[in-house]
């Protein structure tokens, strides 16, 4: 009806991997990587994080927590 999404894909939304992510995550200067989630995966499938390939097909949405230094 003439609005535009919330979440429009190249201004609001971008393609991310997960081990771009996390990546980045790790890089930061001014915080520390507290817990990385995988969300919408249950507790017993985190494991999947550990591998490479397999990640970043099975985790579309990941969770990382960071804290201030």
């Amino acid at each position: 009806h003439g609005h535009r999404p919330k979440n429009d894909f190249g201004t609001s939304l971008f393609a991310v991997t997960t081990s771009a992510g996390l990546r980045w995550a790790r890089r930061q200067t001014t915080a520390d990587v507290v817990a990385v989630v995988p969300r919408y995966l249950p507790r017993w499938a985190w494991w999947v994080l550990r591998v490479p390939v397999l990640r970043e097909v099975a985790t579309w949405n990941l969770a990382i927590v960071l804290r201030k230094r």
